[in-house]
């Protein structure tokens, strides 16, 4: 597995770059707010198949092995912003 150092992920905190596509960080937010894979795929309406395909993505570019690291990793990169999703019910 593709790994990334800590020295880059230093480098993209210092310089504001997002190592993650905006439909990861979509993703990611959802999961940070508490919802499952499906309830993430209905609100974008994709399959839950290409979330967890973007959660693969989430963790090798971050570096991590569970949703939990994930989002402690983008929190501490400033990847991580309400975009509106919070108030959607499903």
């Amino acid at each position: 597995m593709f790994s990334v150092s800590r020295d880059v992920l230093s480098g993209l905190r210092k310089s504001g770059r997002n190592p993650l596509s905006p439909r990861e960080t979509e993703v990611l937010t959802l999961i940070s707010e508490g919802f499952r894979n499906a309830q993430i795929a209905t609100c974008l309406f994709i399959s839950e198949g290409t979330v967890k395909r973007h959660l693969t993505n989430i963790y090798v570019k971050l570096d991590v092995e569970s949703r939990v690291n994930a989002i402690n990793r983008a929190n501490e990169l400033g990847l991580l912003r309400p975009v509106g999703f919070q108030n959607r019910t499903l």
